[in-house]
Formats: structure tokens, C-alpha cells, sequence
């Protein structure tokens, strides 16, 4: 216990610091009730999270000004967090740079005609998307196919884009290859996460075992609900890691007959909790609110490790994600208390 308050300490204080600045639920209930963009950002303007970025703002605000705000608050914690830190802090912050590595490939993808939906906020905004040795921007900005796959020879999904079948406009399948993707990019964290160390790394190694397991769950619930022919194939598509989440529960979720079978099959395991079955079940929601929980519950814990900094920017990612909706649905005039 000594040996690791000496050694994260400073860390951990640092990052118990700034997590007490996150929204809390009275906040979120203030929110729920806004009905303009400018309600929001002078909310926003009086929090101590936010209230340096909203300040930045100037000329005409937009729904898309705030979220672009928003994102460059979140790069700005993470480069701060990733300064602070030491090498092994650096090594897990860095898995960042995959994902900002991994979001340029789909801007391009569908920029090229891969058939998926064009990104409102590019890569390059990612955090830490800078630290990426290829260059995100080269990699979103690649002219063809061919300059795609020269330009990301050198990531994690050099070979696995490579690999990809095409269709006929010479281009893969963009559901395909968002989740051949997608699933190489956890493979790749994790393998790397084993190399630093378990004992290092436990926590999050955790954290990146719910986060599949949640996303596992999340997709075969999803095929159950709307494309329940396609269960035989989801194991092609599943991420091929797990934490809790073990082999013969999961062959059962998939050979379930319904979503409702499925569910029951959920009750009398840890999962329960994450995926009640007296309401209408929103997916994505309950696996946010479920890495929400597991996160803020390592930070509260009473042993400091290096994955501190990896919780408490998840829990602010989510945090930015949540206001991204509100904006979203205040610029259609939806009810904000309808997407948190």
C-alpha cells in the first residue's frame, strides 16, 4: 500500500482532485429542463469544468461550436493528465491515440465511399489524435484505398485493413470493417496491457474487460431485437476479449430465442444490475451508465494505481458525450431529459 502511494500518490490526488469537478445529478437535472443552446452554455459557463472552455467561445453559437468546444476541453484534460503522468501512465493514456487512429480510418472509409455516415467532428479532434506517429490527418485525408492502406502500414490495423474483403466498388463493406476494426483495436489494448503487467495494470485491464463484455451483451441484445438471423455469424463480430463475462454464458445469450429469453438468462449474474428487465431497455444507456459506475467506484478506491487517470477520463468522455446529446436534441427541439 505504501510502495503504491509513493509511487502514484500525486496521481491519484490529483485526479480525486478533478473528478469532484464533474457534473453532479443536481446538475444534470438543471439540464434536462433547458431549452436553448445559450441556457445551456451559461450553465455551463458557471461550472468548474466547463467554465474555462465556454468562456473561449466567441461569434455566433451553434450546436456545433459547443460540442467542438466541448471536445477541446476534453483534449486539453487528457494532455494535461498525459504530462502529469509518468511512463506507465503515458503507456495507458496513449491507447487514445489508437481510437483517434481508428475514427480517422472510418472518416476516410466513409469519406471514400465505404458506405457509412460522414463524421461531424473529425478525428483529428480526438484526444491525443496528435501523438499518433502515421498522422491522423494523413490517414483521414488518404486520396484512395490504396494511399488509406500505405498510410496505415504502420498502426495497429495496418494488416487487418489489408485483410478486408472488397465489394464491387473496390472499397470493404463499412459495417464490416467498423467492426473488424473496432475489435482489433481492443485486441490490440489489451495485448498491451498484458505486456505492462496485470499487477501494473489490473484496473484497467478491467475497465477495458467490462467495456467489451458491455459491448458484447449490448450487440447480441441488439441482433435479438432487430436482425435475429444474423445471430449464427455474431461470433465473427463480437470483441474478442472478456472480463466477467464468460464463454458459456455468452453461447447462451446467442442461442437464446428472444431478447426476452436472452434477458432472463441476464438475471441471478453480476450483469443483472447493468440490464433490468422491468423497463424498455436503451443499450448504449445502460452500458454508458454501467462503465460510469465501475469507473467512479476505482476512483473512490482506496488503492492508487496508474489507471487512475484512465477512469476519471472515461468518466469525462461520457460526461462530454451526454452534453453532445443535449445539444443535439435542444438544436431539434426534443426534449433534453429524453437522450441522458
Amino acid at each position: 500500500m505504501l510502495k503504491s502511494y509513493l509511487k502514484y500518490g500525486a496521481v491519484t490526488t490529483k485526479v480525486r482532485a478533478m473528478s469532484g469537478k464533474l457534473l453532479s445529478k443536481a446538475d444534470w437535472a438543471q439540464i434536462a429542463g433547458f431549452k436553448t443552446l445559450n441556457e445551456l452554455a451559461a450553465f455551463l459557463r458557471n461550472t468548474p469544468a466547463w467554465g474555462q472552455r465556454m468562456a473561449k467561445l466567441s461569434g455566433e453559437l451553434t450546436g456545433r461550436a459547443l460540442q467542438q468546444s466541448l471536445r477541446a476541453g476534453l483534449k486539453d484534460e487528457y494532455t494535461r493528465l498525459y504530462r502529469f503522468g509518468d511512463h506507465t501512465d503515458k503507456r495507458l493514456l496513449g491507447y487514445a491515440v489508437f481510437r483517434a487512429e481508428y475514427r480517422a480510418i472510418l472518416s476516410a472509409l466513409a469519406r471514400l465511399g465505404g458506405g457509412g455516415p460522414a463524421s461531424d467532428l473529425g478525428a483529428r479532434e480526438e484526444p491525443l489524435a496528435e501523438r499518433s506517429k502515421t498522422g491522423v490527418a494523413l490517414i483521414e485525408l488518404s486520396a484512395d484505398f490504396e494511399e488509406l492502406l500505405q498510410n496505415t502500414a504502420r498502426t495497429v490495423y495496418g494488416e487487418t485493413l489489408r485483410r478486408l474483403p472488397r465489394v464491387k466498388n473496390g472499397m470493404p463493406d463499412f459495417a464490416e470493417a467498423s467492426e473488424v476494426l473496432e475489435n482489433r483495436y481492443y485486441s490490440a489494448v489489451y495485448a498491451d496491457l498484458e505486456e505492462v503487467g496485470a499487477k501494473v495494470s489490473k484496473g484497467a485491464m478491467d475497465r477495458i474487460g467490462l467495456e467489451a463484455d458491455l459491448l458484447n451483451i449490448c450487440g447480441i441484445l441488439r441482433l435479438h431485437r432487430n436482425f435475429p438471423a444474423s445471430l449464427p455469424e455474431v461470433k465473427n463480430l463480437l470483441i474478442p476479449i472478456r472480463g466477467q463475462l464468460t464463454e458459456i454464458l455468452q453461447n447462451s445469450l446467442i442461442a437464446a430465442p428472444d431478447e426476452a429469453s436472452a434477458l432472463a438468462l441476464l438475471q441471478g449474474t453480476a450483469w443483472a444490475k447493468f440490464f433490468p428487465r422491468d423497463k424498455e431497455l436503451n443499450l448504449e444507456r445502460l452500458s454508458e451508465q454501467a462503465m460510469e459506475t465501475f469507473c467512479r467506484d476505482l476512483i473512490k478506491s482506496v488503492q492508487p494505481g496508474p489507471f487512475f487517470p484512465q477512469a476519471f477520463l472515461t468518466l469525462r468522455e461520457i460526461e462530454c458525450a451526454k452534453l453532445s446529446r443535449v445539444i443535439t436534441a435542444i438544436s431539434y427541439g426534443i426534449n433534453p431529459a429524453t437522450v441522458l
